[in-house]
């Protein structure tokens, strides 16, 4: 005799956070906050959402709460691992007293997280993750729970406005002259782009050889023991954002409108034969300038974090600098050795995620001819980045061609094509005066 067993529906619960990614923006040494027990936090930033239950028959809530927990794991070089807890955060939903009727039904919900919080970190070193919990509550045995791994970014931006670069470094050195080194962004993120503009005014007597320039983030990390207090500081990481020797595919000096994110090389006089078939970036008579500009684009998610604010407490605060590495030589020396010119300038990233409204926002054709559903799904697809446990918009899914067609980089193509012109004079006392930044 066969028996059938059937199992009766069970409630469901589903967690929807309103704020896909959760933006921190940390407290400053202008805003005048903070308490003597915890100096560094600030006002707290509310996040809200919808908790949905559907319940297969009527039944009675005895209590539904949220919780938001961050933990984090510590790899500190020379110890053991270190993890725990770094905070966590409740709410308790208000739910009806009397019996709830059969069907879907919704809670909203907040939560007031500290401005100091540590956002998300994911690195050789350890990790930090934030997840949602919600519970409810129909008897002493019976419950159900369902989590969520959230996304929560630094963001030290107000809302609307974006991270500006606009660094200009203005120097003489004896050997290659006066020289000026621009780096431009308008929105600075982790995986975006960014104008990088050489300027050699007037090469001295005897010319000079420039054989590479390189651009370079260094990626340093101070680590914190939330045990016992132990700090250490490994080596800085050095991320390679760009490279140009003599095998780099430049842009031809004859084009009058380039429209290309080719690098531009641009010297006074045009090359010679000699120069041509030199393994050199470029050969520089005395007198002579030069002009080299690059859009580059930075390291995406998986190589690069975003810089930590120093009032985040966080086991990991990160910071960057840019350094330009100009390899060249001086002809006729004897032997000939190359020399290297080393720049440097602090750099304050964002998150990939802390992205500028017109990347995300669909364009007037699609908010018109589409449904919201539609939009939603190809904007979902076209900028969603996943770890294998949640999804959040990145920059760094992003085409570089998407990226240059906004209108927020688009002002680095006008840069880019400034150095096309014709090349500084010799008369010219710095090149950084004639350069036109966005």
């Amino acid at each position: 005799m066969l028996s059938t067993f059937w199992a009766a529906p069970k409630p469901k619960i589903r967690i929807d956070a309103y704020q896909g990614v959760f933006h921190i923006r940390p407290p400053n040494e202008f805003e005048g906050v903070g308490t003597d027990d915890d100096p560094h936090r600030g006002p707290d930033e509310t996040f809200w959402g919808r908790i949905f239950l559907s319940l297969p028959s009527p039944n009675h809530i005895r209590s539904l709460t949220i919780t938001l927990s961050a933990t984090y794991v510590l790899d500190m070089p020379g110890r053991k691992r270190e993890s725990g807890g770094l905070y966590q955060r409740s709410c308790n939903v208000d739910v009806p007293l009397e019996r709830m009727s059969q069907g879907e039904h919704s809670f909203t919900w907040s939560l007031d997280i500290p401005r100091s919080s540590a956002p998300y970190e994911q690195s050789q070193y350890g990790a930090i993750r934030h997840e949602l919990v919600a519970v409810a509550e129909f008897s002493a045995s019976d419950r159900i729970t369902e989590r969520a791994l959230h996304q929560v970014v630094i963001n030290p931006i107000s809302i609307g406005e974006t991270s500006v670069l606009n660094e200009r470094i203005e120097d003489f050195n004896d050997e290659i002259g006066p020289y000026s080194v621009a780096l431009t962004s308008p929105h600075l993120t982790v995986g975006g782009p960014l104008h990088f503009a050489l300027a050699l005014a007037c090469c001295p007597p005897g010319g000079i050889t420039i054989h590479s320039i390189s651009g370079v983030v260094l990626q340093s990390y101070k680590l914190n023991s939330l045990k016992d207090g132990a700090v250490a500081a490994p080596s800085a990481d050095e991320r390679i954002i760009f490279h140009l020797d003599h095998a780099t595919h430049v842009q031809d000096n004859t084009r009058d409108n380039p429209n290309s994110l080719l690098p531009i090389v641009r010297v006074d006089q045009p090359p010679t034969e000699e120069v041509a078939n030199s393994i050199c970036l470029a050969l520089l008579p005395s007198g002579n300038s030069l002009k080299i500009s690059h859009i580059a684009r930075l390291p995406t998610y998986d190589r690069l974090q975003a810089s930590t604010p120093e009032s985040t407490q966080s086991p990991f605060h990160i910071s960057h600098t840019f350094r330009m590495d100009l390899h060249f030589s001086v002809p006729g020396q004897h032997p000939p050795r190359r020399r290297v010119l080393h720049i440097k300038r602090p750099l304050r990233l964002l998150d990939c995620a802390c992205m500028p409204a017109s990347l995300v926002l669909p364009s007037y054709d699609d908010a018109v001819t589409k449904t919201a559903a539609e939009r939603g799904h190809e904007s979902l697809k076209r900028v969603t980045r996943s770890t294998g446990e949640f999804f959040f918009e990145c920059t760094s899914l992003l085409s570089m061609n998407t990226l240059m067609d906004s209108a927020y980089f688009s002002p680095l193509l006008t840069a880019h094509e400034e150095c096309s012109k014709p090349a500084l004079s010799a008369s010219d006392v710095m090149a950084a005066n004639k350069y036109i930044a966005p």
